[in-house]
């Protein structure tokens, strides 16, 4: 069963909201420029000449197809590798950390490098959230290696596909220019026919080849945009998907209990527990735990705090995640009958 959590959730929105703004903002205003440039563009080389205008435009054809069939194949990319950048997370965050735990590793410095790519790298995020928020827990374990292990496997993926993305796009780049320089020869040996035909000017040849040169970077432009907007689009409905999504505890119903002192025994009832980021990993297997009400109930040291951690992430999040039947009676009461 695939439980969102919070770190998820925020790395995603983060990506498809720079996506969509990205797209609305200079790529919109992009797109509406090479427009209006290639209206005026064929408009001005067609009153030049329409033999010339007519010439090239059979030949940029292959542009235009070319930037087609590119965009097909980056399309099948653009649902897993929407957006990615490189942030390096260094004495900011993770020395702080470090002289707070209670070991360090042997170089004294552990470097994250997080490369988010929204779907692919969500698992990612959660292994990296959970290896810096739980810094002692990995440092007493002497685990700092796993986690990274575990980091790189999830990152693997994605990182293949990014380089296939780049590939194709340098390929792409590469044969639009060759299309582009082979048109532009095309068209100055045609245009020296027609001049020694006397059937058009040495003013109307670099008339319309500028005007058609222009018009055919801009179309070029223009094709090359689309897998940005792919991209927003499936962005866009990534983020109204989490918008429309039902959650499993409404904020704005009043019903249900509403303890005025919160004073009584905790008493934990069968509990199987595994963490989301690690379903094959048993940590509760029919635990039973009662605390009475005004006592103090140790776990572990209160260094690594492991049993601590283990114990409140259920007690926190049992109301909303279904798990293996399960019961948390808190005062007489279950904790899903609170308000």
């Amino acid at each position: 069963m695939n439980i969102p959590c919070s770190e998820a959730v925020c790395a995603r929105l983060a990506t498809d909201a720079s996506t969509v703004r990205n797209l609305v903002g200079d790529t919109l205003a992009l797109m509406v420029q090479n427009i209006a440039t290639v209206t005026a563009g064929l408009v001005l080389a067609f009153t030049a000449n329409w033999i010339l205008s007519f010439v090239v435009l059979s030949v940029s054809s292959l542009l235009l197809i070319h930037e087609y069939i590119k965009t097909k194949f980056l399309k099948g990319f653009s649902a897993e590798a929407k957006l990615w950048f490189t942030s390096k997370l260094q004495n900011w965050c993770i020395e702080p950390l470090y002289q707070f735990s209670s070991r360090r590793t042997t170089n004294g410095l552990i470097q994250f490098y997080i490369i988010v790519v929204t779907v692919k790298y969500e698992e990612a995020s959660k292994v990296a959230n959970d290896a810096v928020g739980s810094i002692r827990t990995v440092a007493s374990f002497c685990a700092e290696e796993k986690m990274m292990e575990m980091y790189q496997k999830k990152c693997s993926a994605p990182e293949k596909q990014g380089v296939r993305l780049g590939l194709i796009s340098g390929i792409g780049l590469g044969f639009s220019y060759f299309a582009l320089y082979c048109t532009i020869a095309f068209y100055f040996y045609v245009g020296s026919i027609l001049v020694h035909h006397g059937k058009a000017t040495f003013g109307e040849v670099f008339k319309v080849y500028f005007c058609l040169t222009v018009t055919v970077v801009s179309v070029s432009k223009t094709l090359a945009v689309a897998p940005d907007t792919n991209k927003a689009r499936d962005s866009t409905a990534s983020m109204f998907e989490i918008l429309d999504s039902k959650p499993t505890i409404d904020s704005s119903n009043n019903d249900g209990t509403i303890l005025e002192t919160v004073k009584g025994d905790i008493e934990l009832q069968q509990i199987k527990f595994r963490y989301p980021t690690r379903p094959n990993i048993q940590i509760f297997k029919d635990l039973c735990l009662s605390i009475p009400a005004e006592k103090v109930h140790p776990f572990t040291g209160t260094i690594s705090l492991t049993g601590y951690s283990s114990f409140s992430y259920p007690l926190a999040t049992l109301h909303s995640i279904p798990l293996i039947p399960t019961i948390i009676v808190f005062i007489g009461s279950k904790t899903k009958h609170f308000e």
